[in-house]
């Protein structure tokens, strides 16, 4: 059987990226480019990026959703517009450093 992986989807000059489990680039792509991040974008500049050592073979093929989980992960060095879990604070830019989440608003406390 093959081995679930995890990639990460960007647009060629890009700021936002999103974390795709597939069993190859080729399809981390295809789900890539069907997604609303990439709905202005044309095929041909969506690069995609193995992420190796991360395991997700208990997550469904697919985008991941829970976008803590990528962070915790290490897919990801921040998200926006989440709840740090830390602290609550709303609508916050939430880091994931040394097992602990954070934000500005809390500084990992």
């Amino acid at each position: 059987m093959k081995k679930k992986k995890v990639y990460v989807a960007q647009e060629e000059d890009g700021e936002y990226c999103v974390a795709i489990v597939a069993y190859s680039s080729r399809e981390a792509k295809k789900i890539a480019w069907h997604n609303e991040t990439f709905e202005d974008s044309e095929y041909t500049d969506i690069r995609i990026k193995w992420k190796k050592g991360v395991d997700v073979s208990n997550l469904k093929i697919g985008v991941i959703e829970d976008y803590l989980l990528a962070l915790k992960l290490g897919l990801y060095g921040y998200v926006e517009c989440q709840t740090c879990p830390n602290c609550k604070t709303e609508d916050a830019r939430v880091y994931y450093d040394n097992g602990k989440y954070n934000c500005s608003d809390c500084d990992g406390e």
